[in-house]
């Protein structure tokens, strides 16, 4: 099970248990502090009763007693309740049932390994570095320091407690979680009358310090965001589902989030996702806050004031970085303090420039702020610098990417696994790589930055030579990337040779939605993109059926990811194609009922509906993930046909069956926008 608020991660099991040598402990910016935490009752574990998360941040668990001597088993009833925001707390009730008094040993056993999430994630923790710890009264605390990066973690009991802590923690290297054992023992001796309840409250709180290291990391490491407002839901329909799944889904993204100051101005940065990926992602921010703008503007006005502040200034070929570069990402904690990680941070992306534009357009033509275009003109110049200047590698005209750091990803596109830019024979390509949808995204970003120069700064002669260089990379495009067989299709990309990586993918579905692709090629484009190879019944997959690369669960050739769906359902809405893009989006919400919770994970498998009756779960995906989380939010605004301009909303709805009686509202800053098809 897991929890989280803002920069704050729980991993736990069922139980509530966080087990020595697992992945599970309390997180905070990354970094792990808590790597132990059981209850014990006479000396054994607990029994699951049940176990269920009320909210993102909150946990419940019912438990009861093993056989033990003296105490016969299902004797008492163990009630954990844990809340998680800038630390932890843990309400535990003792309940006896026997018809007599007893005598209990309650035990809670806590460690603190300081881990970083990189080094758990690959079973290896570092045992460097110099922990202390402290005990005084029912207080435990941890110091840890190792250098530029220093941590506390400290437990405290409500109740009395006899704690113990070793003198002379012992190391156990070579083993995964390898570290120090600093097991801390909170002993409770109780004695409980028939029928009585016995509690107690633990609290975790924890201090860390990064020194000098990055004045921009300093700010955004900031405290978690309050909780949503829990008034009237933003979007109704008589399907149920569709209810349940953009609720959960904004409570989710008010969850998901870090708040910051950036300039003076307090703004909220979409994280990326949980457990692996509590980080800044310039374009999974830019991205999740495209998607959920209409309902959640404030979003985007944080994700762009984030990434405008860490915009790179300099060229540094060790972060990849060059002026005017949007950033890939950027982590916190002790990786991040004492330099042994490149994100820090870190530039390898070849998207997040031109998608930084973009949002910036729609966040003026949702809000109608043209202040805010003001504000962040040097950073779209400087972004439009590195679009003309370093983007294309070889002059050609389009845009490419390579790897500079061997520290950093082979590929800077949105599907950035080591082995996505695969040929239909299944080939790797090499770089440097020309992936579609960045020709795509750089030729809307340069028509969209038009108008803004044109309307909101008033210079005409930007705004002229952004359309004339969007004119050439639309021909450039389109006479390089275009293949007449299997139906015609655009390549995934063009390799370091300039041939086309000719395999079938989910890619053309961004291509439509930039508007890249001309009218009479859109029609092939919906019907590779609507067949059986494609689309699985649960969604557009990443790759043709038919290619060779092909996996139902590879990464990124053949799963389905939700924010891929929403995006390939606007594009085909945008050339006329509703009716299949209403058949995506009834997909993806059939498929996030089916994942139980109404929750849509980062990524799900792309086994066919004819044979998985339910969707399947992708090995080790996000849950919740930032993108995939707003993705139903852009599905809705798709449906409704909903597109605004200069602040002003209209709506031209085709809502399939299932979905009918589909009605929305907007925030304030939207301009309390409202949709009804009922």
């Amino acid at each position: 099970m897991r929890a989280f608020d803002g920069p704050t991660l729980l991993l736990c099991a069922p139980a509530g248990d966080v087990e020595r040598h697992s992945v599970g402990g309390l997180y905070h910016h990354d970094t792990r502090y808590l790597s132990e935490w059981r209850l014990l009752i006479q000396g054994k574990p607990l029994t699951l009763l049940t176990s269920q998360p009320l909210g993102s941040s909150r946990q419940l668990f019912y438990l009861t007693n093993q056989e033990a001597p003296g105490l016969p088993p299902q004797a008492i009833t163990v009630r954990r309740q844990r809340m998680i925001g800038s630390g932890m707390a843990e309400v535990i009730s003792v309940t006896s049932h026997l018809q007599e008094p007893a005598t209990l040993r309650v035990e809670l056993v806590a460690d603190a390994d300081f881990s970083s999430v990189a080094e758990v994630r690959r079973d290896y923790a570092k045992p460097a570095g110099n922990w202390h710890t402290e005990q005084r009264d029912a207080v435990v605390r941890w110091t840890y320091h190792h250098e530029g990066f220093d941590a506390v973690s400290e437990v405290s009991s409500s109740e009395p407690a006899h704690v113990t802590v070793p003198d002379h923690p012992p190391f156990r290297p070579g083993l995964p979680g390898a570290g120090p054992t600093i097991l801390a023992r909170f002993c409770y001796d109780i004695e409980l009358a028939p029928h009585q309840r016995w509690q107690t409250e633990l609290r975790v709180t924890f201090e860390h310090q990064q020194g000098e290291l990055e004045s921009q990391a300093a700010r955004l490491a900031g405290e978690p965001a309050p909780e949503a407002d829990s008034g009237q839901p933003p979007v109704r329909a008589d399907w149920w589902v569709v209810r349940a799944v953009c609720v959960g889904s904004l409570g989710d993204l008010n969850t998901l989030r870090f708040e910051a100051v950036v300039d003076g101005h307090q703004v909220s940065v979409p994280a990326a996702g949980i457990p692996w990926y509590l980080a800044i992602m310039g374009r999974d921010a830019l991205w999740t806050a495209y998607q959920a703008l209409p309902f959640m503007p404030e979003l985007a006005a944080g994700a762009l004031s984030a990434v405008a502040d860490l915009q790179a200034a300099d060229r540094d070929p060790g972060m990849d970085a060059e002026p005017g570069k949007i950033l890939h990402e950027l982590r916190f904690g002790k990786l991040t303090a004492i330099g042994d990680t490149p994100f820090r941070p870190y530039y390898g992306t070849v998207d997040a420039t031109a998608l930084f534009l973009i949002v910036l357009t729609e966040y003026w033509q949702v809000t109608g702020d043209t202040e805010f275009c003001h504000r962040f003109r040097p950073n779209v110049l400087a972004a439009l610098n590195w679009l003309d200047n370093y983007a294309d590698l070889d002059g050609d005209g389009l845009i490419e990417y390579q790897r500079r750091t061997p520290a950093g990803n082979n590929n800077h596109c949105w599907k950035d696994s080591g082995d996505s830019m695969r040929f239909a024979d299944g080939r790797v390509a090499e770089s440097p790589i020309a992936v579609c949808e960045a020709q795509g995204y750089a030729y809307a970003a340069r028509l969209r930055i038009a108008e803004v120069a044109e309307e909101v700064w008033g210079d005409a002669p930007l705004a002229g030579r952004l359309r004339e260089d969007a004119r050439r990379l639309y021909d450039l495009f389109n006479d390089r990337f275009w293949i007449d067989r299997r139906g015609g299709y655009y390549a995934l990309a063009l390799d370091r040779d300039k041939a086309p990586v000719d395999s079938v993918t989910s890619n053309m579905g961004h291509l439509l939605w930039s508007g890249i692709v001309p009218q009479e090629r859109a029609g092939a484009v919906a019907a590779r993109l609507a067949g059986p190879d494609m689309f699985s019944g649960w969604g557009v997959r990443t790759m043709s059926s038919e290619d060779q690369g092909f996996s139902p669960v590879s990464y990124h050739n053949g799963s389905v990811w939700p924010h891929d769906n929403a995006i390939t359902a606007a594009g085909l809405a945008r050339y006329g194609f509703r009716d299949q893009a209403a058949d995506i989006a009834v997909a993806v919400f059939e498929a996030a009922e089916g994942f139980g919770d109404y929750r849509l994970p980062e990524v799900y498998t792309g086994h066919p509906r004819s044979e998985a009756v339910f969707p399947v779960w992708y090995p080790e995906a996000s849950y919740p993930q930032g993108w995939a989380t707003a993705a139903p939010l852009l599905l809705v605004r798709t449906l409704l046909g909903l597109e605004f301009s200069r602040g002003q909303a209209r709506s031209d709805p085709v809502i399939p069956p299932k979905m009918h009686g589909l009605c929305a509202v907007g925030p304030p800053a939207a301009g309390w926008w409202r949709v009804r098809t009922d």
